[in-house]
Protein backbone atom coordinates (compact mmCIF):
# COMPACT_ATOMS: atom_id res chain seq x y z
CA UNK A 1 0.00 0.00 0.00
CA UNK A 2 2.84 2.41 0.92
CA UNK A 3 4.53 1.62 -2.43
CA UNK A 4 1.37 2.52 -4.33
CA UNK A 5 1.16 5.86 -2.55
CA UNK A 6 4.80 6.62 -3.33
CA UNK A 7 4.30 5.77 -7.00
CA UNK A 8 1.29 8.10 -7.09
CA UNK A 9 3.20 10.93 -5.44
CA UNK A 10 6.36 10.58 -7.51
CA UNK A 11 5.35 9.31 -10.93
CA UNK A 12 1.81 10.51 -11.60
CA UNK A 13 0.20 13.90 -12.18
CA UNK A 14 -2.48 15.10 -9.80
CA UNK A 15 -6.17 14.90 -10.73
CA UNK A 16 -6.36 18.69 -10.46
CA UNK A 17 -3.53 21.13 -11.04
CA UNK A 18 -1.88 23.57 -13.43
CA UNK A 19 0.67 23.39 -16.17
CA UNK A 20 2.65 26.12 -17.96
CA UNK A 21 0.77 27.60 -20.91
CA UNK A 22 1.09 30.42 -23.44
CA UNK A 23 -0.92 33.55 -22.73
CA UNK A 24 -2.41 33.34 -26.24
CA UNK A 25 -3.81 29.88 -25.47
CA UNK A 26 -5.41 31.08 -22.24
CA UNK A 27 -7.14 33.95 -24.03
CA UNK A 28 -8.24 31.60 -26.78
CA UNK A 29 -9.84 29.41 -24.12
CA UNK A 30 -11.62 32.16 -22.16
CA UNK A 31 -12.90 33.79 -25.37
CA UNK A 32 -14.54 30.66 -26.72
CA UNK A 33 -18.27 30.95 -27.37
CA UNK A 34 -20.86 29.54 -29.77
CA UNK A 35 -19.95 31.99 -32.55
CA UNK A 36 -16.39 30.59 -32.63
CA UNK A 37 -16.65 26.92 -31.70
CA UNK A 38 -19.20 24.12 -31.86
CA UNK A 39 -19.96 24.42 -28.18
CA UNK A 40 -20.81 26.88 -25.45
CA UNK A 41 -18.57 29.09 -23.33
CA UNK A 42 -17.41 28.44 -19.77
CA UNK A 43 -19.71 31.30 -18.79
CA UNK A 44 -22.75 29.36 -19.97
CA UNK A 45 -21.35 26.17 -18.48
CA UNK A 46 -21.42 27.87 -15.07
CA UNK A 47 -25.14 28.61 -15.42
CA UNK A 48 -26.01 25.13 -16.69
CA UNK A 49 -24.03 23.56 -13.86
CA UNK A 50 -25.71 25.78 -11.26
CA UNK A 51 -29.19 24.62 -12.31
CA UNK A 52 -28.22 20.99 -13.04
CA UNK A 53 -29.02 21.37 -16.74
CA UNK A 54 -25.78 20.17 -18.36
CA UNK A 55 -26.87 16.59 -18.95
CA UNK A 56 -30.35 17.66 -20.03
CA UNK A 57 -28.93 20.07 -22.62
CA UNK A 58 -26.78 17.31 -24.10
CA UNK A 59 -29.73 14.91 -24.32
CA UNK A 60 -32.65 17.26 -24.98
CA UNK A 61 -31.56 20.85 -25.71
CA UNK A 62 -35.15 22.03 -26.25
CA UNK A 63 -36.14 20.94 -22.75
CA UNK A 64 -33.07 22.51 -21.16
CA UNK A 65 -33.67 25.82 -22.95
CA UNK A 66 -37.34 25.77 -21.89
CA UNK A 67 -36.36 25.12 -18.28
CA UNK A 68 -33.80 27.91 -18.28
CA UNK A 69 -36.28 30.27 -19.97
CA UNK A 70 -38.77 29.69 -17.14
CA UNK A 71 -36.06 30.30 -14.56
CA UNK A 72 -34.99 33.54 -16.28
CA UNK A 73 -38.58 34.83 -16.15
CA UNK A 74 -38.36 34.73 -12.34
CA UNK A 75 -34.63 35.27 -11.74
CA UNK A 76 -33.35 38.79 -12.42
CA UNK A 77 -29.73 37.77 -13.05
CA UNK A 78 -28.83 39.03 -16.52
CA UNK A 79 -26.34 36.22 -17.12
CA UNK A 80 -29.24 33.79 -17.67
CA UNK A 81 -30.29 35.82 -20.72
CA UNK A 82 -26.78 35.54 -22.12
CA UNK A 83 -26.76 31.77 -21.62
CA UNK A 84 -30.11 31.45 -23.38
CA UNK A 85 -28.73 33.43 -26.33
CA UNK A 86 -25.68 31.22 -26.60
CA UNK A 87 -27.56 27.93 -26.21
CA UNK A 88 -30.19 28.84 -28.82
CA UNK A 89 -27.46 29.95 -31.24
CA UNK A 90 -25.64 26.65 -30.73
CA UNK A 91 -28.84 24.65 -31.15
CA UNK A 92 -29.70 26.51 -34.36
CA UNK A 93 -26.39 25.45 -35.86
CA UNK A 94 -27.03 21.81 -35.01
CA UNK A 95 -30.43 21.47 -36.69
CA UNK A 96 -29.00 19.45 -39.59
CA UNK A 97 -30.41 19.16 -43.11
CA UNK A 98 -33.74 17.48 -42.44
CA UNK A 99 -37.02 18.76 -43.86
CA UNK A 100 -37.96 22.00 -42.15
CA UNK A 101 -34.49 22.35 -40.66
CA UNK A 102 -33.95 25.84 -42.08
CA UNK A 103 -37.18 27.10 -40.50
CA UNK A 104 -36.22 25.56 -37.17
CA UNK A 105 -32.75 27.10 -37.44
CA UNK A 106 -34.25 30.51 -38.23
CA UNK A 107 -36.50 30.21 -35.17
CA UNK A 108 -33.55 29.47 -32.88
CA UNK A 109 -31.33 32.14 -34.43
CA UNK A 110 -34.11 34.67 -33.94
CA UNK A 111 -34.42 33.57 -30.30
CA UNK A 112 -30.65 33.98 -29.90
CA UNK A 113 -30.80 37.56 -31.22
CA UNK A 114 -33.80 38.35 -28.99
CA UNK A 115 -32.17 36.94 -25.84
CA UNK A 116 -28.94 38.80 -26.66
CA UNK A 117 -30.93 42.02 -27.09
CA UNK A 118 -32.58 41.42 -23.69
CA UNK A 119 -29.17 40.83 -22.12
CA UNK A 120 -27.85 44.09 -23.56
CA UNK A 121 -30.87 46.32 -22.98
CA UNK A 122 -33.48 44.79 -20.64
CA UNK A 123 -34.55 46.94 -17.75
CA UNK A 124 -37.55 45.58 -15.82
CA UNK A 125 -35.70 44.66 -12.60
CA UNK A 126 -32.74 42.82 -14.13
CA UNK A 127 -29.36 43.48 -12.58
CA UNK A 128 -27.05 45.88 -14.41
CA UNK A 129 -24.73 44.66 -17.16
CA UNK A 130 -21.08 44.82 -16.17
CA UNK A 131 -19.11 46.73 -18.82
CA UNK A 132 -16.09 44.50 -18.16
CA UNK A 133 -17.97 41.20 -18.30
CA UNK A 134 -17.01 39.08 -21.29
CA UNK A 135 -20.67 38.24 -21.68
CA UNK A 136 -21.23 41.82 -22.84
CA UNK A 137 -18.72 41.39 -25.66
CA UNK A 138 -19.98 37.93 -26.56
CA UNK A 139 -23.63 39.05 -26.48
CA UNK A 140 -22.86 41.66 -29.15
CA UNK A 141 -21.27 38.94 -31.30
CA UNK A 142 -24.20 36.57 -30.75
CA UNK A 143 -26.72 39.29 -31.62
CA UNK A 144 -24.89 40.25 -34.82
CA UNK A 145 -24.09 36.69 -35.90
CA UNK A 146 -27.62 35.44 -35.24
CA UNK A 147 -29.10 38.22 -37.38
CA UNK A 148 -26.58 37.45 -40.14
CA UNK A 149 -27.59 33.77 -40.02
CA UNK A 150 -31.28 34.68 -40.25
CA UNK A 151 -30.55 36.99 -43.17
CA UNK A 152 -28.64 34.21 -44.88
CA UNK A 153 -31.62 31.88 -44.57
CA UNK A 154 -34.08 34.48 -45.89
CA UNK A 155 -31.81 36.55 -48.16
CA UNK A 156 -33.83 35.88 -51.32
CA UNK A 157 -37.12 36.46 -49.55
CA UNK A 158 -36.01 38.68 -46.70
CA UNK A 159 -39.43 40.26 -46.30
CA UNK A 160 -40.30 37.02 -44.47
CA UNK A 161 -38.40 38.48 -41.52
CA UNK A 162 -41.47 40.56 -40.70
CA UNK A 163 -44.82 39.45 -39.29
CA UNK A 164 -45.26 36.75 -36.65
CA UNK A 165 -42.00 34.88 -36.03
CA UNK A 166 -42.29 31.66 -34.07
CA UNK A 167 -39.66 31.17 -31.39
CA UNK A 168 -38.77 27.98 -29.51
CA UNK A 169 -40.76 29.49 -26.63
CA UNK A 170 -43.45 31.93 -27.70
CA UNK A 171 -43.36 34.27 -30.67
CA UNK A 172 -42.56 37.79 -31.69
CA UNK A 173 -44.42 40.08 -34.11
CA UNK A 174 -41.95 42.13 -36.16
CA UNK A 175 -42.69 45.33 -38.04
CA UNK A 176 -40.42 46.61 -40.84
CA UNK A 177 -38.98 50.11 -40.49
CA UNK A 178 -36.82 51.80 -43.11
CA UNK A 179 -36.78 55.50 -42.20
CA UNK A 180 -33.03 55.65 -42.87
CA UNK A 181 -32.92 53.33 -45.88
CA UNK A 182 -33.76 55.41 -48.92
CA UNK A 183 -33.52 52.68 -51.55
CA UNK A 184 -36.69 51.29 -53.12
CA UNK A 185 -37.38 47.88 -51.58
CA UNK A 186 -39.11 46.56 -54.69
CA UNK A 187 -35.87 47.07 -56.64
CA UNK A 188 -33.80 44.90 -54.29
CA UNK A 189 -33.21 41.31 -55.33
CA UNK A 190 -31.41 40.05 -52.22
CA UNK A 191 -29.68 41.07 -49.02
CA UNK A 192 -26.32 39.32 -48.74
CA UNK A 193 -24.92 39.16 -45.17
CA UNK A 194 -21.45 40.72 -45.14
CA UNK A 195 -20.42 37.99 -42.70
CA UNK A 196 -20.97 35.42 -45.45
CA UNK A 197 -18.33 36.86 -47.80
CA UNK A 198 -14.57 37.19 -47.52
CA UNK A 199 -12.76 40.17 -49.00
CA UNK A 200 -9.60 39.96 -51.09
CA UNK A 201 -7.56 42.53 -53.01
CA UNK A 202 -7.94 45.33 -50.45
CA UNK A 203 -5.32 46.09 -47.81
CA UNK A 204 -7.83 46.68 -45.02
CA UNK A 205 -11.42 45.65 -44.36
CA UNK A 206 -13.39 48.72 -43.36
CA UNK A 207 -15.53 47.14 -40.65
CA UNK A 208 -16.83 49.50 -37.98
CA UNK A 209 -17.85 47.77 -34.72
CA UNK A 210 -21.34 48.06 -33.29
CA UNK A 211 -24.65 46.22 -33.26
CA UNK A 212 -26.57 44.84 -36.23
CA UNK A 213 -25.87 42.61 -39.21
CA UNK A 214 -24.07 44.42 -42.07
CA UNK A 215 -25.45 43.44 -45.47
CA UNK A 216 -25.04 44.09 -49.19
CA UNK A 217 -28.32 45.10 -50.83
CA UNK A 218 -28.18 43.85 -54.44
CA UNK A 219 -30.58 45.42 -56.92
CA UNK A 220 -32.53 43.38 -59.45
CA UNK A 221 -30.86 42.98 -62.82
CA UNK A 222 -31.81 45.39 -65.60
CA UNK A 223 -31.38 44.23 -69.18
CA UNK A 224 -29.51 47.27 -70.53
CA UNK A 225 -27.30 47.73 -67.44
CA UNK A 226 -23.87 46.04 -67.84
CA UNK A 227 -23.29 45.57 -64.09
CA UNK A 228 -25.31 44.85 -60.97
CA UNK A 229 -25.69 47.67 -58.48
CA UNK A 230 -25.41 47.18 -54.72
CA UNK A 231 -25.44 49.25 -51.54
CA UNK A 232 -24.15 48.67 -47.99
CA UNK A 233 -26.52 48.59 -45.05
CA UNK A 234 -27.20 47.19 -41.59
CA UNK A 235 -30.13 45.18 -40.25
CA UNK A 236 -31.05 46.00 -36.65
CA UNK A 237 -33.53 44.14 -34.44
CA UNK A 238 -35.32 46.15 -31.74
CA UNK A 239 -37.41 44.24 -29.18
CA UNK A 240 -40.08 45.66 -26.88
CA UNK A 241 -40.52 44.57 -23.28
CA UNK A 242 -38.49 41.70 -21.82
CA UNK A 243 -38.30 37.92 -21.71
CA UNK A 244 -41.57 37.66 -19.80
CA UNK A 245 -43.49 38.95 -22.85
CA UNK A 246 -42.43 36.22 -25.27
CA UNK A 247 -44.78 33.38 -24.32
CA UNK A 248 -47.83 35.60 -24.75
CA UNK A 249 -46.39 37.20 -27.89
CA UNK A 250 -43.58 39.73 -28.00
CA UNK A 251 -43.28 42.70 -30.31
CA UNK A 252 -40.37 44.32 -32.10
CA UNK A 253 -39.07 45.99 -35.22
CA UNK A 254 -36.75 44.95 -38.02
CA UNK A 255 -34.95 48.15 -38.99
CA UNK A 256 -32.96 48.71 -42.18
CA UNK A 257 -30.23 51.34 -42.26
CA UNK A 258 -28.11 52.60 -45.12
CA UNK A 259 -24.44 52.64 -44.15
CA UNK A 260 -24.21 56.05 -45.84
CA UNK A 261 -27.07 57.64 -43.92
CA UNK A 262 -26.91 56.45 -40.33
CA UNK A 263 -24.12 55.52 -37.94
CA UNK A 264 -25.96 55.13 -34.63
CA UNK A 265 -29.35 54.24 -33.16
CA UNK A 266 -30.87 55.08 -29.79
CA UNK A 267 -32.02 52.37 -27.37
CA UNK A 268 -33.31 53.29 -23.90
CA UNK A 269 -31.81 56.78 -24.29
CA UNK A 270 -28.40 55.26 -25.07
CA UNK A 271 -26.53 55.86 -28.31
CA UNK A 272 -25.60 52.55 -29.92
CA UNK A 273 -23.25 52.37 -32.95
CA UNK A 274 -24.35 50.30 -35.93
CA UNK A 275 -22.00 47.61 -37.24
CA UNK A 276 -20.93 48.52 -40.78
CA UNK A 277 -18.85 46.82 -43.48
CA UNK A 278 -18.21 49.16 -46.40
CA UNK A 279 -15.33 47.07 -47.77
CA UNK A 280 -17.53 44.00 -48.23
CA UNK A 281 -19.95 45.93 -50.44
CA UNK A 282 -17.13 47.60 -52.38
CA UNK A 283 -15.38 44.29 -53.06
CA UNK A 284 -18.69 42.57 -53.88
CA UNK A 285 -19.55 45.29 -56.38
CA UNK A 286 -16.10 45.14 -58.03
CA UNK A 287 -16.26 41.36 -58.34
CA UNK A 288 -17.65 41.85 -61.87
CA UNK A 289 -15.24 41.46 -64.81
CA UNK A 290 -16.87 44.28 -66.79
CA UNK A 291 -15.59 46.86 -64.30
CA UNK A 292 -12.00 45.79 -64.94
CA UNK A 293 -12.43 45.76 -68.72
CA UNK A 294 -14.20 49.10 -68.79
CA UNK A 295 -11.09 51.31 -69.06
CA UNK A 296 -9.75 49.42 -72.07
CA UNK A 297 -13.17 49.28 -73.74
CA UNK A 298 -13.78 53.00 -73.21
CA UNK A 299 -10.40 53.81 -74.76
CA UNK A 300 -10.79 51.45 -77.73
CA UNK A 301 -14.48 51.83 -78.53
CA UNK A 302 -15.53 55.15 -77.06
CA UNK A 303 -18.07 55.78 -74.32
CA UNK A 304 -19.72 52.38 -73.87
CA UNK A 305 -20.74 53.72 -70.46
CA UNK A 306 -21.91 57.32 -70.29
CA UNK A 307 -19.15 59.69 -69.18
CA UNK A 308 -19.88 61.65 -66.05
CA UNK A 309 -19.63 61.98 -62.28
CA UNK A 310 -20.57 58.81 -60.40
CA UNK A 311 -21.00 59.35 -56.63
CA UNK A 312 -20.09 56.36 -54.49
CA UNK A 313 -22.80 57.33 -52.03
CA UNK A 314 -25.92 59.50 -51.93
CA UNK A 315 -25.21 63.23 -51.73
CA UNK A 316 -24.37 64.17 -48.12
CA UNK A 317 -24.79 67.91 -47.38
CA UNK A 318 -21.94 69.38 -45.37
CA UNK A 319 -19.34 66.91 -46.59
CA UNK A 320 -16.62 68.00 -48.99
CA UNK A 321 -16.61 66.02 -52.26
CA UNK A 322 -13.37 64.27 -53.21
CA UNK A 323 -13.47 63.56 -56.94
CA UNK A 324 -11.19 60.84 -58.31
CA UNK A 325 -10.18 61.18 -61.96
CA UNK A 326 -8.59 58.16 -63.63
CA UNK A 327 -5.92 58.26 -66.33
CA UNK A 328 -5.56 56.96 -69.88
CA UNK A 329 -6.64 53.39 -70.58
CA UNK A 330 -8.05 53.26 -67.06
CA UNK A 331 -11.27 53.59 -65.06
CA UNK A 332 -12.40 54.44 -61.49
CA UNK A 333 -11.88 50.84 -60.26
CA UNK A 334 -8.17 51.57 -59.86
CA UNK A 335 -9.02 54.04 -57.10
CA UNK A 336 -10.72 51.31 -55.03
CA UNK A 337 -7.76 50.76 -52.70
CA UNK A 338 -7.41 54.47 -51.92
CA UNK A 339 -11.13 55.01 -51.50
CA UNK A 340 -11.39 52.01 -49.18
CA UNK A 341 -8.46 53.28 -47.09
CA UNK A 342 -9.80 56.82 -46.83
CA UNK A 343 -13.31 55.70 -45.90
CA UNK A 344 -11.95 53.55 -43.06
CA UNK A 345 -10.77 56.74 -41.32
CA UNK A 346 -13.84 57.85 -39.34
CA UNK A 347 -12.72 61.50 -39.16
CA UNK A 348 -12.30 61.68 -42.93
CA UNK A 349 -15.62 59.87 -43.37
CA UNK A 350 -17.36 62.52 -41.27
CA UNK A 351 -15.96 65.36 -43.39
CA UNK A 352 -15.76 64.02 -46.95
CA UNK A 353 -17.82 62.21 -49.56
CA UNK A 354 -16.35 60.42 -52.55
CA UNK A 355 -17.20 60.79 -56.24
CA UNK A 356 -15.60 59.30 -59.34
CA UNK A 357 -15.31 60.74 -62.84
CA UNK A 358 -15.61 58.21 -65.66
CA UNK A 359 -14.72 59.27 -69.20
CA UNK A 360 -13.54 58.07 -72.60
CA UNK A 361 -9.78 58.41 -72.18
CA UNK A 362 -9.23 58.03 -75.96
CA UNK A 363 -10.41 61.59 -76.53
CA UNK A 364 -8.03 64.59 -76.48
CA UNK A 365 -7.27 65.70 -72.93
CA UNK A 366 -8.66 69.22 -73.49
CA UNK A 367 -12.07 67.76 -74.40
CA UNK A 368 -12.10 65.52 -71.33
CA UNK A 369 -11.07 68.44 -69.12
CA UNK A 370 -13.87 70.59 -70.50
CA UNK A 371 -16.37 67.79 -69.97
CA UNK A 372 -15.15 67.23 -66.40
CA UNK A 373 -15.66 70.90 -65.61
CA UNK A 374 -19.18 70.90 -66.98
CA UNK A 375 -20.03 67.68 -65.13
CA UNK A 376 -18.80 69.09 -61.84
CA UNK A 377 -20.95 72.19 -62.37
CA UNK A 378 -23.93 70.01 -63.22
CA UNK A 379 -23.48 67.89 -60.08
CA UNK A 380 -23.18 70.97 -57.87
CA UNK A 381 -26.34 72.52 -59.30
CA UNK A 382 -28.21 69.21 -59.05
CA UNK A 383 -27.10 68.55 -55.47
CA UNK A 384 -27.46 72.07 -54.14
CA UNK A 385 -29.62 74.17 -56.47
CA UNK A 386 -29.96 76.97 -53.88
CA UNK A 387 -26.20 77.17 -53.28
CA UNK A 388 -26.41 76.75 -49.50
CA UNK A 389 -23.83 73.96 -49.07
CA UNK A 390 -20.44 75.63 -48.60
CA UNK A 391 -18.71 72.22 -48.58
CA UNK A 392 -19.23 71.97 -52.34
CA UNK A 393 -17.02 75.02 -52.88
CA UNK A 394 -14.16 73.23 -51.11
CA UNK A 395 -14.17 70.28 -53.52
CA UNK A 396 -10.94 68.27 -53.90
CA UNK A 397 -10.03 66.74 -57.26
CA UNK A 398 -7.52 63.88 -57.26
CA UNK A 399 -5.99 62.79 -60.56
Amino acid sequence: MICLVLVFLIGCSTPIGTRPEKISHTYEQINRNATRIDGYSDLSAQVLHRFFLEDLFRKAPDEAIAALHDIACKDNRRELLYTLSELTYLTAGQTGNSKGASQRAASYYMASAVYAYFYLFSQGGFDSADLYDRRLRFACDLYNAALAQILSIHKNNWIELTGIQELPLGSIALELRRDHFSYELENIETLVPADKVSVYGLSVRDRLPGLGAPFIAVEKQIADRPVDRSFPGTLFLRVDGDIRNLKTGGKGQIELYSSYEKRTVTVNDKTVPLEKDLSAQLAYSLNQPFFWEMGRLQFMRGAIVKSGIYPLQPYAPGRIPVVFVHGTFSSPVWWAEMINTLRSDTKLWDKYQFWCYLYDSGKPTVLSATHLRSELSRMINKSDPEGKDRALSEMVVVG
